[in-house]
């Protein structure tokens, strides 16, 4: 049985100080996974404030995954791609329900986008409003398309997790 809970810092540090805690991700992301280790074998861990208990092999999280694609105009340089993603990372740290995204450009250079692992199409959807499409359109001078994923099964060899959907 999996329960979810909300989680501020201090509580955090509280059960980091109880129990030997393993962290998944870097420490500059704001997304980071918090692992820990109970006696039962099982993790608790914290994604974006929500803590999910579970045991340690399988987590059972709704999740959908996101892709968004952009044909350019023009193709674009490796650096210049890194460059235009490095200004508009900072807008995604802390996006309620953004578990990851990862950029990507095609190795012509001629689409760009994004990968994007959410809690829910909800919170998806609340991300590709039209304010987003608008500053899209204007930073990359082309429509973005976004196609949503329901996505069952995660295998995660960072915290050597399967992770399954509702």
């Amino acid at each position: 049985m999996f329960w979810r809970k909300g989680l501020h810092d201090a509580t955090m540090q509280d059960l980091a100080a109880a129990t030997r805690v393993q962290r998944s991700d870097d420490a500059r992301h704001a997304n980071a996974h918090y692992h820990f280790l109970t006696a039962r074998v099982h993790v608790i861990t914290a994604v974006n404030g929500t803590v999910y208990l579970g045991p340690a092999t399988k987590r059972n999280i709704p999740m959908i995954t996101t892709i968004t694609t952009y044909p350019l105009p023009e193709p674009m340089t490796r650096e210049e791609a890194r460059r235009a993603f490095l200004s508009t990372a900072p807008k995604y740290q802390g996006v309620a329900g953004l578990f990851r995204k990862y950029y990507y450009l095609a190795q012509d250079g001629k689409t760009l986008g994004g990968v994007y692992l959410w809690n829910s199409r909800a919170e998806a959807e609340a991300m590709f409003n039209e304010n987003w499409r608008a500053f899209m359109r204007d930073k990359y001078r082309a429509d973005p398309s976004v196609v949503y994923f329901d996505c069952p099964v995660v295998v995660d060899n960072l915290t050597h997790e399967i992770l399954s959907g509702n």
